[in-house]
């Protein structure tokens, strides 16, 4: 069933009529339609007056109204979102090996791991939201 999507020119809102509906719609405008005609509801007369202030929308129209494009206040919050996501991700690990390296339990290993980390937490914390989505994420740690 395909749908055929009309444009209100002055309010922008957007209607859809699929193929039956469609088919009231193009009956009314014949030329030799019969006003009389029971067979049509009284909405479709109705929505054809409405239809007329309104412009049928392409293909492409009607997909960027369903799926708008990404706007960049939008990237930006999802990039700031992911920011504070890996912050605490590190934090966490970090946190742990910190603790083995004050109570004097860490292995060679988790010394090496806690400065890598770190310094991945620096190098995260100084990443510029405001670019995204052309963001260069530090790499994470193996």
């Amino acid at each position: 069933m395909n749908i055929t999507c009309f444009k209100d020119t002055q309010t922008g809102e957007v209607y859809a009529y699929d193929d039956e509906q469609m088919s009231f719609i193009n009956k009314i405008n014949e030329p030799d339609f019969n006003h009389d005609d029971a067979s049509v509801p009284d909405i479709f007369f109705m929505i054809n007056e409405k239809i007329k202030g309104m412009y049928k929308m392409t293909v492409q129209e009607v997909e960027a109204h369903i799926n708008p494009p990404v706007s960049k206040e939008q990237r930006i919050e999802e990039a700031e979102l992911q920011k504070r996501q890996l912050l605490n991700e590190s934090a966490e690990k970090i946190a742990i090996w910190q603790d083995a390296v004050d109570l004097d339990m860490a292995t060679k290993k988790e010394k090496i791991a806690l400065f890598v980390w770190r310094r991945y937490r620096v190098l995260l914390y100084r990443v510029d939201c405001s670019t995204a989505p052309d963001i260069a994420w530090p790499e994470l740690p193996k």
